[in-house]
């Protein structure tokens, strides 16, 4: 080999680290709009967005994206005193596209409301809350999407997962109503709730806590495991449901 070619080789591989490591430091930051919205206590949030909610004395509504067109391409406004959020174009084209995922990696809606009373979640969102104040509290999650709550302090929550939805939560609550199928996961053993009503079917897995009742019907391969002891447990079960009691 010519040593005019070595060394043009010698150029390459001495300089391919260095493009590298411009590739990562000349990232571009994030860009990132505030809403001036009407008041709402519901989110909202679908095609692969994140979500950040926390609780606060006034109402805030901020979205981050990696880059301008992203950002612009995110529609966010308030319908019925719901915050919605989600992707401009067609969701489930997005979705099948795979760039439900990239949205969540490069856009986070972040939320700062006084009271809470549900959240939605679908196509890949991810929502996570820190506390959610309010007398009452409703989540469904649905299509692959995940919520998590740090804590609730409601009396009253519903739960309902479905299609591969996550829910995880903690806190305490006096009544936990769980609905849960197609596969959905609820993870509620951290929530201590005094009464408990559970419907588990189509492969669901849940693991609850319940202090005094549990009520309801386990069918069709749904799992579930129950904490807590309670002194009255009127749970039926049926096609393969199993109940298991710790």
């Amino acid at each position: 080999m010519p040593l005019f070619a070595m060394a043009d080789m010698d150029a390459i591989f001495l300089s391919f680290p260095a493009a590298v490591h411009m590739a990562h430091t000349e990232t571009a930051p994030p860009v990132s709009k505030t809403f001036d919205l009407p008041e709402f206590d519901h989110v909202d949030c679908s095609s692969g967005l994140r979500a950040v909610v926390s609780p606060g004395s006034g109402q805030s509504v901020r979205l981050e994206a990696g880059n301008r067109q992203l950002l612009e391409r995110i529609k966010v406004e308030v319908v019925a005193r719901t915050l919605r959020a989600r992707h401009g174009g067609n969701p489930l084209g997005a979705f099948i596209a795979g760039s439900v995922f990239n949205l969540a990696r490069e856009a986070t809606l972040f939320v700062t409301l006084p009271v809470l009373s549900g959240v939605t979640a679908a196509t890949g969102a991810n929502v996570t809350i820190d506390v959610a104040l309010g007398e009452t509290f409703a989540a469904v999650v649905s299509t692959g999407a995940v919520l998590t709550v740090a804590a609730t302090k409601a009396d009253d929550v519903n739960l309902v997962a479905t299609t591969s939805g996550i829910i995880e939560i903690g806190g305490a609550c006096d009544r936990l109503d769980i609905r849960c199928s197609s596969g959905g996961r609820i993870s509620a053993v951290e929530l201590a709730a005094t009464e408990m009503k559970i419907e588990a079917a189509g492969g669901a897995v849940v693991e609850a806590t319940a202090l005094e009742r549990v009520s309801g019907h386990v069918r069709n391969g749904a799992n579930v495991t129950l904490n807590g002891r309670p002194g009255i447990v009127e749970v039926g079960r049926s096609s393969g449901g199993t109940l298991t009691i710790c």
